[in-house]
């Protein structure tokens, strides 16, 4: 399984290039995101630190068969999985190209089999989490 992310520069700039896409044998990848803006900038206070009794929260994605993605939801407690925590999602593309989980709302723009483009449309400020 592998991981994708956007990097942002210490000083809050976004790179040429920041989408990162990490592969399961841990090799990297950056890519340019389309119609950015130079001028965007983000305030960045901190880089996240796991403390004993922290929870993180992962949205993988599983692929595509026939008009159905599937993305399977994943809670770490002190990085180990919590098996009742694991939940495989499927959202059919045919009935909307907005997904839901939780208070996460996401507009599929494409999919394939190994790859998926999105725009978060509203993330509830991710009080769940």
């Amino acid at each position: 399984m592998g991981a994708i992310g956007i990097v942002v520069n210490k000083d809050g700039t976004v790179p040429n290039n920041p989408v990162r896409r990490i592969d399961k044998s841990g090799s990297t990848d950056n890519y340019p995101i389309s119609n950015l803006k130079t001028n965007k900038s983000f305030n960045v206070s901190r880089e996240p630190v796991l403390q004993k009794g922290s929870t993180q929260i992962e949205l993988l994605y599983n692929g595509k068969s026939q008009n159905n993605i599937s993305i399977q939801y994943r809670e770490y407690r002190d990085e180990f999985v919590r098996p009742a925590y694991t939940q495989i999602l499927s959202y059919n593309l045919d009935e909307s190209s907005i997904i839901a989980y939780k208070s996460l709302n996401i507009e599929v723009l494409s999919a394939t089999n190994s790859e998926i483009i999105f725009r978060v449309l509203n993330d509830g400020e991710l009080t769940w989490m």
